[in-house]
């Protein structure tokens, strides 16, 4: 009798499908739940430890766009300080990514750089923050023709 490798990874993305399906609807209670106000800060930290053990289970699946989507919520609350209301916005376009992805609902462009662009970055700094400095910098190149340059 043969064990049948193919059938084994079917059966094994379509478990961790299932766990993101799962988990989707985890984050949408929590995520609720920061939105009425129930102590934000307990949920948002509970959302980052079940991203973070989702982002290790899907790790290498078969699956590219549902693998970059569930590493680029995982890394964007990492980042996240304090939850406003725009960015539990895109914690939920995350989320319903994910959800889609998981499910079938979406197959996503073929493009994975246009997948990355489409989904929710962290705006950028105020630009009150950034300040002029005075830097000297020294290139030290051993080709002559560059040298001109």
């Amino acid at each position: 009798m043969a064990f049948d490798y193919l059938a084994h990874d079917a059966q094994m993305t379509a478990e961790i499908r299932q766990e993101v399906v799962d988990a989707c609807h985890e984050f949408e209670l929590l995520l609720a739940s920061m939105r009425r106000g129930d102590d934000v800060e307990a949920g948002l930290d509970l959302l980052k430890r079940q991203a973070n053990n989702l982002r290790l289970l899907c790790v290498g699946m078969d699956d590219r766009l549902l693998d970059l989507a569930v590493q680029r919520f995982s890394n964007y609350l990492l980042l996240l300080s304090d939850p406003t209301a725009l960015r539990l916005d895109d914690l939920a376009v995350f989320i319903d990514m994910m959800n889609a992805l998981a499910t079938g609902e979406v197959d996503g462009p073929q493009d994975e750089a246009e997948f990355v662009r489409s989904l929710p970055v962290l705006r950028p700094a105020s630009l009150d923050d950034v300040a002029h400095l005075e830097l000297e910098i020294l290139l030290v190149d051993p080709k002559k023709t560059s040298a001109r340059f």
